[in-house]
């Protein structure tokens, strides 16, 4: 009798296990949650959000304005890479004024180009410093009025 007795106290029942194992597991949860929040950056704050949410609505005006003009942005290939043809059409492109390119590229922002284009009624070839994707924004006046157009580019 006294063999089968420490038997019994030897062994563990399941129903006793199921408490300890989930609270385990809840620990386990609440520190890789606790540690994707410490290696995670938090995304940064706008110093001036006022002034920031201001120049978004007068980039979309300005977005605006260049499509009510019958503007359009073509972007063509020349066949090497790193290499693109640049037309604004519509009959206003001749009177745009103070046209400024500026070629962002989010994977290596130092290769990023600011420049004018003197001349917006015509072609504009250009050629990049690495194939890939670059964004392309145009940005102007016609008639006294800002206007803008951005544009992915895949080169």
């Amino acid at each position: 009798m006294s063999e089968q007795n420490s038997d019994s106290k030897r062994r563990i029942e399941p129903w006793a296990v199921i408490p300890a194992v989930f609270f385990l597991v809840l620990i386990g949860a609440y520190l890789i949650s606790v540690g994707s929040v410490i290696s995670t950056d938090a995304s940064s704050v706008e110093v001036n959000a006022y002034q920031r949410g201001a120049e978004f609505d007068q980039d979309r005006a300005a977005e605006r304005h260049f499509e009510q003009a019958g503007l359009a942005l073509l972007s063509t290939g020349l066949g090497e890479p790193g290499q693109v043809q640049l037309r604004l059409t519509g009959e206003a492109a001749q009177r745009l004024t103070a046209v400024r390119l500026h070629f962002y590229r989010a994977s290596s922002s130092s290769l990023d180009q600011t420049l004018d284009w003197d001349a917006p009624g015509e072609s504009l070839a250009i050629g990049l410093p690495r194939a890939g994707a670059w964004r392309v924004t145009v940005v102007g006046e016609l008639d006294g009025e800002a206007v803008r157009v951005a544009q992915l580019l895949n080169l």
